[in-house]
């Protein structure tokens, strides 16, 4: 969670230095954190070393590597590296917990402790060579991209405070990126409480550890979708998470009327399809809305605002549990707030259709007037030829 909510200073750190050098720093925080858990004695040092120290390395490394990604592409094929950048993630995150189980065999637990550390300090060389990757205008504010008013900010120029409000006051990202960021606060929360799940509506623990490797595997080609949908001409970036939207939230309303364990095993992995159609939308939604300047600072305020409800949800959802006894009453809550963001994406996205054609009718307008005035200039002068 410190990964996620560490997600706006991140930010500002890339959007005020080049974006190498914080890579630099959070492959420095992240193999350190590892590497100094050999010698931990209890919990608290862990959460220390890994949640905190090598948490905030990890939300340097992944600002430094979306940044980079969209700097690195132009036109579509920017949204679409920003998908397979956020696979990238995905794959790292199920992968790593079997990376640690065969070094903890080979070298005991304090070992693939150190031993993490070692491969996570590889970033280190990796970032310095993204010096090759980035467009220096971007970060000089010589270049403009997006579609807005945010895309004019200049966040050098501007305190932390002024362009967090800036973020806020703009309908356009707090019904975009914030709503879709809110959704996978739920469906994350809602992530730990699978096996439970399985496991009180009476189906053995395997089946749910099962499930929720689906979920995350399939969640994992979900981040994809969006990406490639937005190869197509004339999509919007806010209809492919309108969709996972709605379809997340109707699958978990109906997560507890399944009775039978393959319909709710193939309905977990229709929630993790969603789940990562909505993590890459996080990034595609906010480089559309606030442009290259301000994107690191606009991903991380809304990776932020997700990590802080990832952090208050779960406990809701485990108190609503023990004094129901059942896990439907928070599921099917969970399940309406995720249809209300939704909705706040279809707003959003029929406001930019509209502010699209207003564009097109105030173009069209300038051009029938120039076409006027030159009409008028070539009767004069034939006027005056005559004469």
């Amino acid at each position: 969670m410190v990964k996620l909510k560490s997600g706006t200073v991140t930010g500002m750190l890339v959007s005020r230095a080049r974006p190498w050098k914080i890579g630099v720093l959070g492959g420095f925080l992240m193999g350190t954190g590892y590497a100094v858990s050999y010698f931990a004695t209890n919990t608290y040092f862990l959460i220390v070393s890994v949640g905190i120290i090598s948490g905030f390395g990890s939300s340097c490394l992944m600002a430094t590597a979306m940044t980079v990604l969209l700097s690195a592409f132009q036109g579509r094929s920017r949204i679409l590296a920003l998908a397979f950048g956020s696979v990238g993630s995905g794959i790292g995150g199920i992968a790593s917990p079997y990376l640690l189980v065969v070094l903890e065999a080979e070298y005991g637990l304090p070992g693939a402790f150190l031993m993490s550390g070692g491969i996570l300090l590889n970033t280190i060389p990796l970032s310095c060579s993204l010096t090759l990757l980035i467009d220096n205008d971007v970060f000089d504010n010589k270049k403009v991209s997006g579609d807005t008013e945010l895309s004019q900010q200049k966040p050098r120029s501007q305190t932390c405070f002024e362009i967090v409000s800036t973020l806020f006051t703009n309908k356009h990202y707090v019904l975009g990126p914030v709503c879709v960021s809110i959704g996978v606060s739920i469906l994350t929360s809602l992530n730990i409480f699978i096996v439970d799940v399985f496991i009180s509506r009476g189906w053995a623990r395997n089946n749910g550890v099962f499930a929720l490797f689906l979920m995350n595997f399939i969640a994992t080609v979900g981040r994809l979708v969006n990406g490639l949908f937005k190869q197509c001409p004339h999509t919007s970036v806010f209809n492919i998470p309108f969709l996972a939207c709605v379809t997340g939230g109707i699958s978990i309303m109906l997560f507890h009327t399944v009775t039978t364990l393959l319909p709710i095993t193939l309905l977990t992995g229709v929630i993790g399809f969603t789940f990562g159609i909505l993590i890459s939308s996080i990034y595609i939604t906010a480089a559309k809305v606030v442009g290259d300047k301000l994107f690191p600072v606009g991903q991380g305020v809304a990776s932020t605002v997700g990590g802080v409800l990832g952090v208050c949800i779960p406990p809701i959802i485990g108190y609503t549990k023990d004094r129901t006894g059942s896990y439907k009453e928070p599921f099917f809550v969970s399940g309406l707030v995720l249809l209300f963001c939704a909705l706040l994406v279809f707003i959003v996205w029929i406001m930019r259709i509209c502010s699209k054609d207003a564009d097109v009718m105030k173009n069209d307008t300038e051009l029938q007037n120039e076409i006027i005035v030159h009409s008028s200039i070539e009767t004069s002068d034939y006027e005056g030829c005559r004469l």
